[in-house]
Order: C-alpha cells, then structure tokens, then sequence
C-alpha cells in the first residue's frame, strides 16, 4: 500500500497530516515516529519526510531537505468533457484518467445524458482523484470541474484547438491522423465523448460547426468511460511529455 500522503499547502519545515489522510497514515498504514513517507500538495509538488510526532487524528511530518520534487506543467493539457455514465463506472473513469495523466475532466449534461450528478457527488469524486495520484505518484492532480451543458462546452472551442468528438459513424482515426491533427493545432487537446444514448443529430451538427472532428476507434462500439479512458490513452501517447 501507498505511503503517499495529500498535504495542501503551504509546506512549513513541518507539515501536519489531518483528515482522511491522518486516518489512513495511522490506522490503516499503522505508521509510526521515525518512519519515512512521501507528501504531495496536488500542485505538483512531493517532498520525503519523517514522521516526528502523531496523535489520535494527526501526524507532523518533517521534511527532508532537497528531498522535493515538481512535476512540470504539460505544454498542451489534455481534457475530457464526458457525459457521466451510471453506478461506480464514473468513479472508474476518473481513477484511470489520473493515472494516465488526463489534466482536467469536465462533466457533460447532453440531451440523452441520464445521469446528472449534485455537487456534492463531484466533490466525493475529487476524493478518487486524490487517491489515484497517492497510487500512481503523480503530484498535479486532475482537476475535476462540476457539470456544464453541451451547448456551453461548444462556445468555449478556439480557432486552431484539436478538438475530437467521439462517434460510431465516421471512418475510425488512425494514429499518424492523431498524430498529424496535433503538428496543425496548438493549445490543449479537448476530447468529448458523449452519452451511451449517443448524440443527436442538432448536438452532432452543433459540434462540427464549433470546430470539432468526429472520430472513433476502430473495433466494437464502446461504452462512455470505455471510450474516454481509450481515446485519452491514445492521445497520452502522441502528446509531448511536457
């Protein structure tokens, strides 16, 4: 199990595990004085510390100086606007796209959607992000935006972005299509991906007229958080690392 702690900043030379993370530390972990863990602020930042001093509900970790570690901001930030599917497959998809590195997630409401989330809902699932980042390492955390509606999502699409709209109809993109789609655009790289329902022809026409390009992978038809866990796979793995 991870020794990867959340720890929200500003870092003293000491730095107090609270909440949650506290519980998991002492109770779950079963962590003591001396021993070494690993914090993260969610910012992109780590540092190394040793446990100095715990209590029933906090721990004070001492850093290690020199110990810290940035991850560098992406050049071109990956997004996925997703309709939200039913039961834990959302929580599913927000644990993958942390681990692959997706940088934001914004919650779509389409005409077929059929969940619709309250904002307590998303800020458990902010929680999942935290604890992917503490599984996979990664110290900027996804950040997960509450729900916007098609329409809105339309008007934010700039003149030169790479926007990718997944569809069942259009002939599948290839890798060297990604590829040569991301050398003519600048920016982050928007991929939609819509309800199991699939998009109406207005929400389709509305799209292609915003600037984005159908696409879809080639094989079955894949459920929504399927699809956006593949196509930002796909995308990971063309984009430059910074």
């Amino acid at each position: 199990m991870s020794t990867r702690f959340y720890c929200p900043p500003p870092w003293p030379s000491v730095v107090e595990v609270t909440g949650t993370e506290a519980h998991h530390l002492l109770h779950v972990m079963r962590l003591k004085p001396g021993e070494e863990v690993e914090v993260f602020d969610g910012l992109g930042h780590s540092s190394v510390g040793t446990i100095e001093e715990t209590d029933r509900k906090s721990a004070r970790v001492r850093l290690v100086s020199g110990s810290e570690r940035e991850d560098t901001v992406p050049n071109r930030p990956l997004l996925l606007a997703t309709a939200i599917p039913k039961g834990d497959r959302f929580r599913w998809l927000v644990e993958k796209c942390t681990e692959l590195g997706v940088d934001e997630i914004l919650p779509l409401d389409t005409t077929r959607s059929v969940v619709s989330p309250r904002e307590s809902k998303i800020d458990k699932h902010r929680q999942y992000v935290l604890e992917a980042c503490k599984q996979s390492g990664r110290n900027r955390s996804l950040e997960l935006h509450e729900m916007q509606d098609f329409e809105t999502l339309c008007g934010t699409v700039v003149a030169g972005q790479l926007c990718l709209i997944g569809t069942v109809s259009d002939q599948p993109a290839t890798v060297p299509e990604l590829h040569q789609l991301l050398t003519e655009t600048t920016g982050p790289v928007l991929l939609v991906v819509g309800p199991e329902g699939g998009w109406t022809d207005e929400e389709l026409e509305l799209a292609c007229q915003s600037g984005m390009r159908p696409c879809h992978l080639p094989g079955h038809v894949l459920r929504t958080e399927t699809a956006g866990v593949a196509l930002a796979a796909c995308l990971k793995m063309l984009l430059p690392p910074h």
